[in-house]
Parts: C-alpha cells; sequence; structure tokens
C-alpha cells in the first residue's frame, strides 16, 4: 500500500455493479451472497501503532475478501436462533447467539462464550453442523448481540487476521475474544474504559452533552 494504506488491516472488494458503499443494508447482504472461503486472502505487514490485536507491535496479519464475482456454494439449512443455540450447546458451552442477514446465503453467526478451551477448539467442535452456517464470530460474554454497531467495532479490533481466522471445510471461524497467553499472545490486553453514569450527569447538567439515550445505547456508554 501507499502511505497510510498500508495501515489497513481488513478490505472487501467489490465490482462496480455493487451498492453504494454507504448504504450498509444493501451492501453488506450483496457481499455476503458472494462469499466463499476460497476467496479469502491472509497477508501480513504494517500495522497501526494502536493496534492491540497483533503479537507484535506494528506488525501483524491482515484479511482481503473478494465479492467481486458471485459463486457457488452450497445451500445452507438456516433454522431459528433458539434452535441453533440448543443444537451448539450440545457440543460447546454457549451463552447466546444471534445470526445477522439470515435472508443471505452466508449469515454471520455471532456466539457469546465464556472461554473455557481455545476458540478453535470450539469451531472445530461445531463443524458437525456445517450445514446450519457458513460464518462464525465468537465473542466473549460482555458484548451485547442485540449491538451490532459495536459488535463490529469489536471484531476489526480484536483480531489478528493470521491467528484468529480459521478457514476448515470452506466455513470460517473468527476468534473475537480477548487473547492471552493461552493464543501466544504476550502483550498486555487493553481493558475496557467505561464512563460512569456519574460523569454524563454531569455532562448534561453543565450542558456541555445532550441527554441522549439512544446515543449512550449505541456507544454503550455506561
Amino acid at each position: 500500500g501507499v502511505g497510510q494504506m498500508s495501515f489497513v488491516k481488513h478490505a472487501i472488494f467489490v465490482d462496480k455493479n455493487a451498492p453504494s458503499l454507504k448504504d450498509y443494508n444493501a451492501l453488506i447482504p450483496y457481499i455476503l451472497n458472494r462469499f466463499d472461503t476460497k476467496k479469502i486472502l491472509i497477508s501480513e505487514g504494517i500495522c497501526d501503532q494502536l493496534d492491540h490485536a497483533s503479537p507484535n507491535a506494528c506488525f501483524g496479519g491482515k484479511a482481503g475478501l473478494d465479492a467481486c464475482k458471485e459463486t457457488q456454494v452450497e445451500e445452507l439449512e438456516i433454522l431459528e436462533d433458539e434452535k441453533l443455540l440448543e443444537l451448539f450447546k450440545t457440543k460447546v458451552e454457549l451463552l447466546n447467539l444471534k445470526q445477522f442477514y439470515k435472508e443471505s446465503k452466508s449469515p454471520i453467526v455471532c456466539i457469546l462464550l465464556d472461554k473455557k478451551e481455545k476458540i478453535e477448539q470450539s469451531f472445530n467442535k461445531l463443524l458437525e453442523f456445517k450445514k446450519h452456517f457458513r460464518i462464525l464470530v465468537f465473542l466473549d460474554t460482555e458484548n451485547k448481540l442485540e449491538n451490532p454497531y459495536i459488535l463490529v467495532w469489536r471484531v476489526v479490533n480484536n483480531i489478528d487476521a493470521k491467528r484468529d481466522i480459521f478457514i476448515k471445510e470452506e466455513r470460517l471461524g473468527v476468534d473475537a475474544s480477548a487473547k492471552g497467553e493461552a493464543e501466544g499472545y504476550l502483550r498486555t490486553w487493553p481493558k475496557q474504559t467505561d464512563c460512569t453514569k456519574s460523569v454524563i450527569e454531569d455532562l448534561i447538567l453543565r450542558n456541555i452533552l445532550e441527554n441522549n439515550p439512544d446515543l449512550f445505547n449505541k456507544f454503550e456508554i455506561f
């Protein structure tokens, strides 16, 4: 890449017929309908100084997806969230899950779990049910499945493509959990910094911040 482009960790490539890059509701299904694990590109290179997920400062994995052309993939048997959760729980101890874009060829299944083993091991166990999914994303229990805005932020910030992306039997697993020694991560994983409700109330009282509960919920301020 040239200049700041060299810091890019994840890139998705679409063709000229794709919806507007600002129209997420149309663009995401467009990409998922062209998703194929064979078109995932994994490399490594320079990363931003603030990237905490890579095992080494300023250098780590990068991922790309070629979604320019339609692809032939097997049709999935999509289950309701409750049924899929019940099925998965027979193999892995999960807290909850939610499927996003179920109308597409490759819904994104986000899973909350209290990690007891390496995520790749959990992913391998769930491959028994691969006819029901193509993409699994594993997250820690403090995440909120009803807030996809922050979920996306957490996923892209918490992964190193070379370490945390698993491709097996034409299925994709993504480990977006916090990392530690079990994953060979020897740096200090940053803790989440939350703002207390009293600080927000004080800012509102001083007319510095608007009292906007929707905004606070969207960004999970407290």
